[in-house]
């Protein structure tokens, strides 16, 4: 059974081109250690290599955060400047609407102000006529 097996594991090993055809000749025990110097699992060198390469993908990765999270703060911190020059110009914005609405508030006062001005100036004008006839019918009437 156990022979069977490892030639079963074998024949599927050689069909994923892991092991030569002349290997599969030999003798058994000599494909064993051929397979298993194929398979060997990575020695510590390769070992200290892989977690060196990872731990530098691990810092990297790290960096690229810290980065991402300042430029996170420097943008917020850009949010809350723009807002209170926002809310500034709408205060301003409010004042300048006021004093608009107050200047036209003004000229209305001033139109109206003109207008009876210039309805004064005639029932002045009328007046002085009228005044002008009179002082030129007592005139008429007192004797030399």
């Amino acid at each position: 059974m156990i022979r069977s097996r490892g030639k079963q594991f074998c024949v599927s090993y050689a069909s994923r081109g892991k092991v030569s055809k002349s290997v599969q000749s030999e003798p058994a025990k000599r494909r064993i250690d051929e397979v298993e110097k194929t398979i060997t699992e990575p020695g510590p060198i390769e070992d200290h290599k892989r977690v060196s390469e990872l731990e530098a993908l691990v810092a990297q990765k790290d960096e690229i955060i810290a980065d991402k999270n300042r430029q996170i703060k420097s943008l917020k911190q850009q949010i809350k400047d723009l807002n209170a020059v926002a809310s500034k110009n709408d205060e301003q914005c409010t004042k300048d609407d006021k004093q608009q609405k107050q200047v036209d508030a003004l000229q209305q006062c001033i139109s109206e102000l003109s207008a009876i001005i210039a309805s004064k100036d005639v029932l002045l004008a009328e007046a002085s006529a009228h005044y002008d006839t009179l002082k030129e019918r007592i005139r008429e009437l007192m004797p030399e």
